[in-house]
């Protein structure tokens, strides 16, 4: 049987569910674009000084039918990568930042493209990261076309599927096209998407025009949209977790009816990072047990709604890969995968998430294994009772030589990185370093990711015009 961990049980969910219907039924949400707010006021919204909306709940509900329960995403190559809305958790790498740890100084600079290939690649190498983030930044280029440079050198590096904001409609087209070109149209895309949009409403309750109009383009692409607000406890919803969970789920509906009023049975994926406000140091928490639990009890509203979960892991508050980086991976991947949230992000950001760590990626791969280890809990059969070889090894014995043994040695867990074996050479701590930088200098020698089509390279030649900073 498979661990799971529920942390709101279904009083608690239907609690949370009514008062968010009734935030957005009677307290409304502002809208930026007038597109969204004349799509909701057709289909019954009321509408107050042309921008306060109050959605009723039976528009919620119809959304929520008219949702698919499972998305399924695909990588470049055409193969099924992941099930969304099942009960299993996926991890993807956060590959790109405003900033980058140095591997070889271990200082804090600014990211280039080259650290985006080499995070990429090293990334389609790891068998625990199923998909990848990128974000619309990066040092080296014109910034208004920062999102298209990064999607075109990280869809070089590699063919695993991708969750991404974009910066605006302009270049938003223009990763589509990259897209629908490797891929070999838009049909294909729009039948085997490995592309996922997402973006943010600002907290609280407010949905300015640019987000809204990426999700519509979106929904009208057949593409996945990923709907996630992000409210901070004490700051922008109430302190408490479950006010929080609140106005996370009244925010993220706003979403999904859009979606849903735009193209009927788009994949819509209900998102969200709630956290806390830290009101000693007035900074965003991005590893504390609130995130946690309330990342934990959205995945079991999401599943309650019967739609695919968003969450995140293998993140930290920390400004370094050390003993806290650790902690905060471990717990938030566990809970996520015992939660079993679906579509897990953020993996390997450092310093509330905004600093990037290719060695935090390797680490946190290492214990999304762990944990889904755990996770396939302890199987009592006859076969792994073992009395036969218990009674024929006898006392004194060893089972070293057995049959049973051979069969079953390789049901145990054995890393990559961490160290199993005897002995006291030197720090720990340096070990693990060390064993990690030479884990990604063999990735880089060794691995190499799926080419693109040339159709998706000239477009990506034709646009890299547009980035490229002027010498």
């Amino acid at each position: 049987m498979r661990l799971k961990l529920d942390v709101l049980n279904e009083e608690q969910i239907e609690k949370i569910y009514a008062a968010a219907l009734e935030v957005m039924d009677r307290t409304g949400s502002v809208l930026g674009d007038s597109y969204c707010v004349e799509l909701l006021r057709k289909a019954g919204a009321r509408v107050k000084d042309s921008r306060r909306v109050y959605i009723p709940p039976k528009l919620v509900e119809q959304a929520i039918e008219s949702a698919p329960a499972t998305v399924t995403m695909y990588d470049r190559l055409g193969n099924v990568a992941m099930e969304l809305g099942t009960q299993k958790s996926y991890f993807g790498a956060h590959v790109n930042c405003r900033q980058v740890i140095d591997p070889h100084t271990g200082k804090t600079r600014d990211m280039t493209l080259d650290d985006l290939e080499k995070t990429t690649r090293v990334v389609d190498a790891l068998p625990n990261m199923d998909f990848i983030t990128i974000v619309d930044t990066i040092a080296g280029v014109r910034g208004e076309y920062a999102d298209v440079a990064v999607f075109s050198v990280a869809i070089k590096n590699t063919s695993k599927p991708f969750g991404f904001d974009i910066l605006s409609l302009e270049t938003g087209k223009m990763i589509y096209e990259i897209a629908a070109a490797a891929v070999g149209g838009p049909d294909e895309l729009r039948a085997r998407p490995f592309i996922c949009v997402g973006d943010s409403p600002i907290d609280p309750l407010f949905h300015p025009e640019e987000p809204l109009e990426k999700i519509v383009f979106s929904a009208k692409q057949g593409i996945p949209v990923l709907y996630n607000p992000m409210p901070q406890g004490g700051l922008t919803a109430p302190t408490t977790t479950a006010g929080v969970l609140v106005v996370t789920l009244a925010e993220l509906l706003v979403g999904l009816v859009i979606t849903q009023l735009v193209t009927p049975g788009s994949p819509f994926i209900c998102g969200g990072v709630p956290s806390i406000f830290d009101m000693r140091d007035t900074s965003f928490v991005y590893g504390s047990p609130e995130l946690f639990l309330m990342a934990s009890g959205l995945a079991d509203i999401q599943h309650y709604l019967n739609l695919p979960s968003f969450g995140t892991a293998g993140m930290t508050n920390s400004k370094n890969v050390d003993l806290q980086a650790a902690t905060d991976a471990s717990l938030s991947v566990l809970m996520s995968v015992l939660s079993r949230c679906n579509w897990v992000h953020d993996v390997g950001l450092v310093d509330i998430g905004v600093v990037n760590s290719l060695p935090m990626i390797v680490l946190t791969d290492e214990i999304v294994e762990m944990a889904r280890h755990i996770e396939k809990g302890i199987e009592v059969t006859s076969e792994t009772l073992a009395l036969d070889v218990i009674d024929q090894v006898g006392p004194q014995g060893n089972y070293m030589t057995e049959e049973h043994t051979l069969k079953h040695f390789r049901d145990c867990w054995y890393p990559r990185v961490f160290d199993h074996k005897l002995g006291r050479d030197g720090s720990s701590q340096d070990q693990i370093h060390e064993r990690i930088h030479q884990f990604i200098d063999e990735r880089l020698n060794e691995h190499r990711p799926a080419e693109l089509p040339a159709a998706a390279l000239e477009l990506i030649e034709l646009y890299a015009e547009t980035w490229m900073l002027k010498a």
